[in-house]
């Protein structure tokens, strides 16, 4: 096989090494890295993020923390022009941001990280239900064409799973879940 090696003017081609062998051919090793488009911002500002988070009693100790420290390095992978919002639960849900999801800022971000370090399992039970309805229920989507996306952090010691489940597929057309 006979092939020209063009680099992109972009640069796909960052590395390689080409050596001659005992028996006088040669061999190269090549590394192709894509030059991949960023899309513009304003393609993530139609996202809408809601981070649903277990703080019921079954939560304490290291799964909190596990879930402290993911919720972190989420919010700080967020795509700028975004809504976010964190919704915990236990026996009752709470909402960070009451009046609903908020644009992403560094002000926003500094809100949602001294809430998620302060975050405790102290909500008693697990009633993942009721936030569901309340985050899928289509009354509170925004007229502006928001896609809603809810990541789901929990240790899966729900009682309901199947209402749960049988909740989210009936209503799988409002949000990804």
């Amino acid at each position: 096989v006979s092939f020209k090696l063009k680099p992109d003017p972009v640069g796909s081609l960052r590395t390689g090494n080409i050596m001659k062998t005992k028996e006088g051919q040669y061999m190269a090793a090549v590394s192709f890295y894509p030059s991949i488009a960023v899309p513009d911002v304003e393609c993530d500002s139609m996202s809408e993020i809601i981070f649903l988070v277990d703080r019921s009693g079954s939560m304490t100790g290291k799964r909190i923390q596990r879930a402290r420290d993911t919720l972190q390095i989420f919010l700080r992978s967020l795509p700028l022009g975004c809504h976010f919002n964190i919704v915990s639960f236990g026996s009752d849900y709470t909402k960070l941001f009451k009046e609903g999801s908020q644009l992403y800022s560094d002000e926003t971000l500094n809100i949602a990280a001294a809430h998620v370090e302060a975050m405790k399992a102290d909500m008693d039970g697990t009633n993942l239900l009721s936030p569901l309805k309340a985050l899928l229920d289509r009354s509170t989507f925004h007229d502006d064409g928001r896609v809603r996306q809810i990541f789901l952090l929990t240790d899966g010691q729900v009682s309901n799973i199947a209402e749960v489940i049988k909740w989210v597929k009936v209503h799988s057309d409002a949000a990804r879940v």
